[in-house]
């Protein structure tokens, strides 16, 4: 809005390409590059490369050249498997990277550019191994204000390691596809999406994931995915600090439990929900001389923004999925959106099944 800072323009990349066009205009810009994605595009690759590397590309240079160009290609030895865009997109199988670095170009292929930032994987790196990580990463990072994000990303994370330490059954397989299929639901960004993508271009394009089901591969080592911090000397750094990072973004020994929505609602002044109806509109002259104060509905000095007591929600005809209250504070008025579930809204999902404990066997002959 106009009280609050830009947030459009925030990358790097952008402010580089700014000065270009406007000293020499948009059709010097798109002298090289695709006429969907013209111009320039800055590429990271790091993972089972000879050097990590970053460097800027003509949009549309073929990913294998970018690989070969950026990271100097496989290790001695080594064969190249797959490439990933992010933690985001499906993975590229080495067969594809002819594939040309373009939105439209990886859009093609059934994967994505997003920030042009490749992982690379060789025959030495197991990929269940890589999704039960990728999974991991993407469940910690989750902030919790969806329930399926949240509980179902940290299901299928433990279930993808016990699998990479093959300690798992074609029964966890159906289990996994299942929680893919739910962890997306009533979704407000992109993350749990992420989930489905990433791992299911594994399952379904490559074999490691059912050979460590099918116990014909030994338990392997943990695959950590966790932001760089640090490039030099052709070797990437990560940072250390995301593998004893909690599910409520904390580096405690033992995870509290809470959703980080709920550990940093629970810091800020109480929630509110307010009912559309719950102002009345003045009858008089005089009431709108003297508005009545705002009414809050269900007010609960101790619930964070994100949970709805699930006896109100059912009690409720008005409880909707999602409830957007303009809050007064003393930096203005800011408007808190929230997520209605328990067991009297089914399109908010209800209850949804503690990811720490096992799944519960049904009953025999239950669907």
């Amino acid at each position: 809005g106009t009280g609050a800072p830009p947030t459009l323009v925030s990358n790097a990349e952008t402010f580089a390409n700014v000065p270009g066009i406007l000293a020499f205009g948009p059709e010097w810009f798109r002298q090289v590059g695709t006429d969907a994605s013209p111009g320039t595009v800055v590429c990271t690759v790091s993972g089972d490369v000879e050097h990590a590397g970053v460097a800027e590309v003509a949009m549309g240079t073929p990913l294998g050249e970018v690989i070969e160009r950026i990271g100097g290609g496989a290790r001695a030895g080594r064969r190249l498997v797959a490439a990933m865009s992010g933690v985001a997109n499906p993975l590229v199988p080495a067969s594809r990277f002819d594939v040309p670095v373009s939105h439209e170009g990886m859009d093609s292929i059934g994967s994505g550019l997003g920030a042009a930032g490749f992982i690379v994987f060789d025959d030495e790196t197991d990929l269940a191994a890589v999704a039960a990580g990728v999974s991991r990463f993407l469940a910690v990072e989750s902030c919790g204000q969806c329930t399926p994000c949240k509980q179902d990303g940290l299901a299928l994370s433990a279930m993808l390691d016990d699998v990479r330490r093959s300690d798992a059954s074609d029964r966890d397989l159906d289990r996994i596809a299942d929680r893919v299929t739910t962890v997306a639901d009533s979704a407000r960004c992109s993350l749990a999406s992420q989930q489905q993508r990433v791992i299911t271009s594994i399952t379904d394009q490559f074999p490691d994931v059912a050979a460590h089901a099918h116990r014909e591969r030994p338990g392997a080592p943990r695959y950590v995915v966790a932001p760089i911090v640090d490039l030099a000397d052709g070797i990437a750094q990560l940072d250390e600090g995301e593998a004893a990072k909690q599910p409520d973004w904390t580096f405690n020994a033992v995870d509290s439990g809470a959703t980080p929505a709920e550990r940093l609602a629970s810091s800020s002044p109480a929630a509110v929900r307010v009912a559309a109806d719950a102002v009345e509109e003045p009858t008089s002259r005089e009431e709108t001389a003297t508005p009545p104060p705002r009414v809050a509905h269900h007010v609960s000095p101790s619930m964070p923004h994100n949970r709805v007591d699930p006896r109100e929600v059912a009690d409720d005809p008005e409880a909707r999925l999602y409830s957007s209250a303009p809050i007064d504070t003393d930096d203005g008025v800011v408007v808190i959106e929230q997520q209605n579930v328990g067991p009297g809204n089914e399109d908010g999902g209800g209850e949804w099944p503690d990811p720490h404990t096992d799944a519960e066997d049904p009953a025999p002959g239950a669907d």
